[in-house]
């Protein structure tokens, strides 16, 4: 199964994390599944990391070069479903004066 798999629908591309780390390797993977979706025209991503419960520092520099990427563009990156750990994490780092949290996002199995 891939780590990362990713869905559109109504122009918002959601893609989750089937990993228990964000990390160099994936966050490749991630950043490209993201460019091919923006060369389909997709401009507004949720990225679902509630099967997350760690991200290295080249992970977490690779999500936020992808964030200003995105945003450079005209785009929206929003992550939604974290773990509580991430959570205190995101919050101490400030990493959501950057990229906002989802909260609304319902519970539930997206990007399968």
């Amino acid at each position: 199964m891939p780590e990362i798999n990713s869905i559109v629908e109504n122009n918002i591309c959601t893609i989750k994390v089937r990993s228990a780390a964000l990390n160099e390797k994936n966050s490749i993977e991630l950043e490209d599944i993201i460019a091919a979706r923006h060369d389909q025209g997709i401009h507004e991503f949720l990225i679902d990391f509630s099967e997350t419960k760690f991200i290295d520092s080249r992970g977490l520099g690779k999500l936020l070069c992808i964030n200003k990427a995105i945003e450079e563009d005209g785009g929206k990156l929003k992550i939604c479903r974290i773990s509580d750990l991430l959570d205190r994490a995101f919050d101490n780092l400030q990493i959501y004066s950057v990229i906002e949290k989802d909260e609304s996002f319902p519970a539930g199995n997206i990007a399968d």
